[in-house]
């Protein structure tokens, strides 16, 4: 058996030398090496594998990439329509509440409280347009549609009147109520404001009863 001696100086050499006996193939091929591949039958010529195609991942992938490309779609929406902050600045001397009822009646079972208040708006995102869809005191719900929509487009600053008839009546007659608002968008979320001070223009409560019956003298 001739004994072969590589130098790495003298590589045509060697490989003159092996495909004189022995066909020598290198391919750089994954996957694993086969049995049959690394230990021929007599007479079939040795391919020795090792190579870097890399195409087995494709197959090996698929089921993960629709595994994972709905919930990569939906955080990509929730990015792109991120929640924006609001800010308010209420005209204080322009906030106010009373108590009216429905339709003129003078049934109690009919009253509702009303409550309204100017400010200026604006919000962070510029690229998102807000549209303001309802508003109510926190702790109360809307019982009449008594605001006009409106728009606030990016990097705007608007003026906008802010009023509710809501339920449950949270004030006491004639006296300041304070609350946070809350305004609800087009995607409905929701936005509270800080705590704001509603002056009452009512009429001034029923005087009570001294404990004889007879009403209290000045």
């Amino acid at each position: 058996m001739q004994k072969v001696c590589i130098k790495q100086d003298d590589l045509e050499r060697f490989v003159t030398i092996c495909e004189s006996r022995r066909r020598l193939e290198i391919s750089f091929a994954l996957p694993v090496l086969s049995s049959r591949a690394l230990f021929p039958e007599p007479g079939e010529p040795f391919r020795y594998s090792m190579g870097m195609d890399l195409s087995w991942l494709g197959n090996l992938t698929k089921p993960f990439s629709s595994l994972l490309k709905p919930p990569a779609e939906r955080i990509g929406k929730w990015l792109g329509r991120r929640k924006p902050r609001l800010f308010i600045h209420p005209n204080l001397g322009q906030s106010l509440w009373c108590i009216t009822g429905q339709a003129g009646t003078n049934d109690p079972t009919t009253e509702l409280m009303q409550i309204v208040f100017w400010a200026e708006i604006t919000h962070d995102d510029d690229k998102q347009t807000l549209v303001i869809m309802d508003a109510y005191p926190d702790g109360t719900h809307s019982q009449l549609n008594s605001m006009t929509q409106f728009r606030i487009p990016p990097s705007t600053l608007v003026h906008e009147q802010i009023s509710a008839f809501v339920l449950p009546i949270k004030g006491e007659r004639g006296r300041p109520y304070k609350s946070r608002f809350v305004l609800i968008d087009q995607f409905h979320r929701k936005y509270k404001t800080q705590e704001l001070v509603f002056r009452w223009v009512g009429a001034p409560p029923p005087a009570t009863t001294s404990s004889g019956g007879d009403l209290p003298t000045g």
